[in-house]
């Protein structure tokens, strides 16, 4: 059988079936989500029955292009063009099979209210059955011909739009479609064909400018000269300890590129040079509110806030408060201690050492020493060393190194873990190391994971499963100093020690390395400078510059003669 096309086969005597499917587009920004919905009005019908409600669908589906067309009730009518000129505006009605359709459209107006799928596009095809995929037939081979995904194996595509929704019941819902001509705001033709003047995107596929050479509009270079910078004095990088940003005051980094500003709003903002305007906004609290008297104030203790002072300056819950860092004497830890509770050696939490009863004083210290006491070791204490990790959302991943001093002592003859002895009181903690921030008078759990060879893991008489013990450690950060706001001159801002160490707190701002604001003087005739992304001023002059001897885009300049 000869390769035909789609329309030299209709003119046959007898020519193949005409197959009609439809799909349905929905859009995300308008529906939700970018889908395809792939369907058809009649059905597929194999030599052998369908044996089940699976094979069914499949059965009565359509293959075509390597889509599944679904079996859908369709009534289609009004594609005919007329002579008057008027573009057609069909209609489609949809089986809403239970309520699918309606489904769909409580979805679409969850996301735009009252949409009813108005902007989703439907696209009718028609092919012939000689064209379709394989998979049709049982044996997966066309018997009327050579299945074809190339555009002449088809009528040309017919896209519409739904404009609105007609009726909707529980039988069925009817959609009015449109030409995308007669959507609002459409044009025709949609570029404006104008002498003399190119409307291609410079560098674009249509343009297809892809040598090294960039001039300006008409061959001119592009010389960049910094902006004015913000003034700068001595010490004005930084806000010590003690020391506050009032209404309007503000921070100017030592290069002069940034300014971090308090504003009147109760927002504090970093903007790049020249000028504090929304153009050139870097970062900022997000904590502005209405015009009124605020303060920035770097504390003695460390931590950066943002006052109302319309309210007494207290506390959070007073509503003084707009915003803070949280940083209150936060350093490198330099001691630990037990944290005794009611001046007991005694922790207040599942899976924290409490009496030796409950098996998790001795839980934690079969895994720090190795083994129960021997008898020889009851009334005696040991020691061992260990590091803990720890995560805080506010300071990420610390560790601490302690080491332990255990005493070792009888447990009842009744113990649930069937030991005699235990390592049953944690007589005291020696701090040895820590790496990362903590708070001053920080609790830190310290806490190790209970293997299935430690007798006091099973059969707890609380919790069942001991999988965790530990102890409470209270973080002493006796090495904690004064803090200062720096802003640097990558437009960052920190809290450190006055030496820069000991960063606590990050405003976490991506560093800004080249001089930002340039202004722009253009000189006559040069070439760009290979880093100045290049311009075009569109007209034939710039092509020609550009091109030189070689061929100009479709052989001349867009929507201009070979004349001019």
């Amino acid at each position: 059988m000869s390769d035909l096309n789609v329309y030299q086969e209709l003119l046959n005597s007898s020519p193949f079936a005409v197959i009609e499917l439809f799909e349905l587009r929905t859009f995300e920004t308008m529906h939700g989500a970018d889908e395809t919905y792939y369907f058809h009005a009649g059905r597929n019908r194999k030599t052998t029955e369908p044996s089940s409600s699976d094979d069914i669908l499949s059965a009565y589906s359509i293959y075509y292009n390597g889509h599944t067309y679904f079996p859908l009730p369709i009534e289609a009518s009004g594609f005919e063009y007329k002579a008057d000129g008027g573009l057609p505006r069909p209609t489609i009605r949809i089986a809403n099979s239970n309520s699918s359709i309606t489904s769909l459209l409580l979805s679409v107006n969850l996301i735009t209210p009252g949409n009813d799928l108005n902007g989703a596009q439907v696209i009718r095809r028609r092919t012939l059955s000689r064209f379709l995929d394989g998979s049709n037939w049982e044996d997966g081979v066309n018997p009327y011909g050579t299945p074809s995904t190339s555009s002449a194996a088809q009528m040309p595509a017919e896209t519409y739009y739904i404009d609105r929704k007609v009726t909707e019941t529980r039988d069925f819902v009817e959609f009015e479609l449109t030409s995308s001509l007669d959507l609002a705001n459409a044009r025709a033709p949609r570029r404006l064909v104008m002498q003399n003047l190119c409307q291609w995107v410079y560098r674009g596929r249509e343009c297809g400018y892809t040598g090294t050479d960039d001039f300006t509009p008409q061959g001119r270079q592009v010389v960049t000269t910094p902006a004015a910078n913000y003034t700068y004095g001595s010490g004005r990088d930084k806000l010590l300890a003690g020391s506050q940003l009032d209404n309007s005051e503000a921070l100017v980094s030592t290069n002069g590129w940034f300014t971090a500003k308090m504003q009147k709003d109760g927002n504090f903002v970093v903007y790049k040079k020249p000028a504090p305007t929304i153009e050139n906004y870097v970062w900022d609290t997000k904590s502005n509110r209405q015009i009124g008297d605020y303060s920035l104030v770097m504390q003695g203790d460390g931590n950066l806030v943002i006052y109302n002072n319309a309210v007494a300056r207290d506390d959070y819950a007073g509503g003084s408060v707009v915003w803070s860092t949280n940083t209150w004497k936060v350093a490198v830890a330099s001691g630990a201690s037990l944290y005794k509770v009611n001046n007991q050696a005694q922790f207040v939490s599942d899976g924290l050492a409490t009496s030796a009863g409950g098996g998790r004083a001795s839980g934690i210290g079969y895994e720090l020493v190795g083994s129960s006491p021997t008898a020889g070791q009851v009334g005696q204490t040991t020691t061992a060393q260990k590091t803990f990790s720890h995560a805080s959302e506010a300071f990420g991943t610390r560790t601490i190194t302690l080491t332990f001093t255990i005493r070792a002592g009888e447990l009842s003859a009744t113990h649930y873990s069937g030991e005699s002895r235990g390592w049953v009181t944690f007589e005291s903690v020696q701090f040895d190391s820590a790496t990362g921030l903590f708070r001053d008078g920080e609790t830190f759990e310290a806490k190790v994971s209970l293997g299935s060879s430690n007798p006091f893991r099973n059969n707890h008489p609380k919790v069942g499963t001991l999988t965790e013990a530990g102890v409470l450690v209270k973080i002493n950060t006796s090495a904690w100093r004064d803090k200062e706001l720096r802003l640097q001159t990558d437009g960052n801002m920190v809290i450190c020690d006055s030496d820069g160490s000991n960063v606590t707190w990050t405003a976490g701002i991506t560093p800004i390395t080249s001089e930002p604001n340039v202004d722009e003087t253009i000189i006559e005739g040069v070439a760009f400078p290979g880093d100045i992304a290049g311009q075009c001023g569109k007209t034939l002059a710039d092509c020609k510059a550009r091109f030189g001897a070689a061929e100009l885009p479709f052989g001349s300049f867009p929507s201009v003669g070979e004349n001019n």
